[in-house]
């Protein structure tokens, strides 16, 4: 049920019993002031958005009431007749946007799993008192998720995440998101280590400059993200001993300088991506040490000059991509083990010159994209070497002159695009040696005026676009072009 745009109403008292009722909207009341009603047994969902005048909501379970009645540790609270708002024990979201005066004054059930505040006070996190109406903290005892964003102080100013000592109580929580995404949020509190079942910290948006001290004691963490953090300038060592971590993102930090030599504890690591950090300059050595990294992105670092040489040693690598880094030069000789990598990414390397022949050793790379390298003049010779290789897009390189003969010896080549080179003039015959190619894209050669004749023993050819290639589009023209014969049998063609 969906309560939504009532500008005048003030009290939404005495909803009648709904025993079938799952899920609760109420939405941009801009006047309500007090709500009450039930009993709704079955409520899973409850969501308040837009309420910016409604201060207290006494949400009650039928235990709760009980307890009260039999004068139980709960009869001593100033908590009033009439006024409950009276849930069961299925409620297992609840969900609070843009209520900046909101007192949750809740006996909330066990079955609680999510709890979304957004744009409230931190007073909400603060332990209560006990005859504040409140309930004892062990209402978020089983609390498995918790989404914080645009947390304030008493409603108005900045949030400085001092008072946030009700984390210490939530020790089953499993999954925590902060998301300030006005940067006023200014620290964490040393609180948030006690969370030893947290698997899952995302931080963002936030105006903090280090991160607490007691995060290493996370020793559950699976998955860390800090995005768009931009006063932080270093992360602490304590990153280190976060011993379970299998998924390190960060990014959009853009006063981040170093990363922590510690950082080569993280051996159960999976999963590396930094972007976006333009204030750093070189990655740590230590990186090498990730005997578990599959996937590592590398991406929007201006001013790394080069890589790890460490990086060798990466022997699980699956994943690589290395995009938009304006001054680096070179690659390192090995990246891993080569019978692992099966996805790499080039591209924005403009200062680029060549590219590193261990490529042509990387047997199991099923898809290689090299894009807007502008400073490179050619692709490795060995590549017919790529034997696995399904997906070969190659973009934006127009210092290339022309295509080695390599590529058109690839097995298992399903997808080949070629983009933007105005210095190569044709298609090699070797192009029929591409017995599994479905798809052919050429854009922006205008160079290239016919098609090779080879092309019409590709029986497995699927789909075939060519643009930006105005000789080529005429030689292709249905019916008439002097090419028509070798392409009549593609059944989708995108020619213009």
């Amino acid at each position: 049920m969906n309560l939504s745009d009532f500008p005048i109403l003030k009290q939404l008292c005495g909803l009648m019993e709904l025993p079938c009722l799952e899920e609760l909207v109420l939405n941009n009341m801009p006047s309500l002031e007090r709500i009450s009603g039930g009993p709704f047994p079955s409520l899973v969902k409850l969501a308040m958005y837009s309420l910016p005048r409604l201060r207290d909501v006494w949400i009650v379970t039928k235990t709760t009431m009980s307890d009260r009645e039999e004068g139980g540790s709960f009869s001593n609270c100033k908590y009033h007749m009439g006024q409950e708002f009276r849930v069961g024990n299925c409620l297992s979201y609840l969900i609070v946007l843009s209520c900046p005066k909101l007192k949750v004054k809740s006996y909330l059930p066990l079955s609680l799993q999510l709890l979304g505040v957004y744009g409230i006070s931190e007073r909400l996190l603060e332990s209560p008192r006990r005859c504040e109406g409140y309930s004892l903290p062990f209402i978020f005892s089983h609390l498995k998720m918790l989404n914080l964003c645009q947390i304030t102080e008493f409603g108005y100013g900045p949030g400085s995440g001092r008072r946030w000592n009700l984390l210490q109580h939530m020790t089953t929580l499993e999954s925590l998101k902060i998301d300030d995404n006005f940067f006023q949020l200014t620290e964490l509190p040393e609180s948030l280590g006690s969370l030893h079942s947290l698997q899952k910290l995302t931080i963002n948006s936030c105006n903090m400059i280090r991160l607490p001290q007691s995060m290493g004691h996370l020793t559950s963490l699976h998955s860390l993200d800090i995005c768009n953090c931009s006063a932080i300038h270093k992360l602490s060592e304590c990153l280190g001993e976060l011993c379970s971590l299998q998924q390190l993102i960060i990014q959009s930090c853009d006063s981040l300088s170093s990363l922590p030599q510690s950082m080569g504890h993280l051996t159960s690591i999976q999963e590396l991506r930094i972007e976006e950090c333009p204030a750093l300059h070189q990655l740590p050595e230590c990186l090498g040490e990730f005997s578990s990294l599959r996937t590592l992105h590398v991406r929007d670092l201006p001013n790394i000059k080069s890589l790890p040489q460490s990086l060798q040693r990466l022997t699980s690598l699956q994943d690589l991509i290395i995009y938009d880094c304006d001054e680096l030069q070179e690659l390192p000789e090995c990246l891993g083990d080569p019978r692992s990598l099966q996805k790499l990414e080039i591209s924005g390397l403009p200062r680029l010159a060549c590219l590193p022949e261990f490529m042509c050793r990387l047997t199991s790379l099923k898809q290689l994209w090299i894009k807007n390298c502008l400073g490179l003049t050619s692709l490795p010779m060995g590549m017919k070497s790529l034997s696995s290789l399904e997906n070969l897009e190659v973009k934006w390189c127009s210092g290339i002159k022309s295509l080695p003969e390599g590529i058109f010896g690839l097995p298992s080549l399903q997808t080949l695009e070629i983009s933007e080179f105005p210095e190569i003039k044709s298609l090699p015959e070797g192009i029929k040696c591409l017995t599994s190619l479905q798809i052919l894209r050429i854009d922006n050669c205008p160079g290239i005026k016919t098609l090779p004749k080879g092309i019409k023993s590709l029986t497995a050819l699927k789909q075939l676009w060519i643009h930006g290639c105005s000789d080529l589009v005429r030689s292709c023209e249905k019916g008439k072009g002097a090419d028509w014969h070798l392409i009549s049998h593609i059944p989708d063609l995108l020619i213009y």
